[in-house]
C-alpha cells in the first residue's frame, strides 16, 4: 500500500518475508517513508512475531530520522478473544 503525503514522498506499506532457516521470524510488516520510485527514505516502524514469546508480536519504531537502528521496542502480547 502507499499513501502520498507531499510531491515527491510516499508512506510505503509492505509485508516482507525471510529465508533464514535459523531466525524465528519469517514475515513483518514494515513501514517506511519512500520516494516516488518506492524507494525507501525512512524506517518508521516494523511489526513481527516476538522472536522470544509465543503469543507476542514486536512493534519497532525509528524516531530519530538520523539513526539507522530502531529508538523503540514494543512487545505486545496478543490473547485471544474472549467474544464469540
Amino acid at each position: 500500500m502507499r499513501i502520498k503525503i507531499d510531491n515527491n514522498k510516499y508512506i510505503l506499506v509492505e509485508k516482507t518475508s525471510f529465508a533464514d532457516e535459523d531466525s524465528n521470524i519469517k514475515e513483518e510488516i514494515s513501514i517506511t517513508v519512500a520516494d516516488e520510485n518506492n524507494q525507501p527514505l525512512q524506517d518508521i516502524a516494523r511489526v513481527r512475531k516476538s522472536e522470544n514469546k509465543e503469543n507476542n508480536v514486536e512493534l519497532l519504531v525509528w524516531e530519530d530520522c538520523n539513526n539507522q537502528d530502531y529508538t523503540n521496542k514494543f512487545s505486545i502480547e496478543c490473547n485471544e478473544s474472549e467474544e464469540k
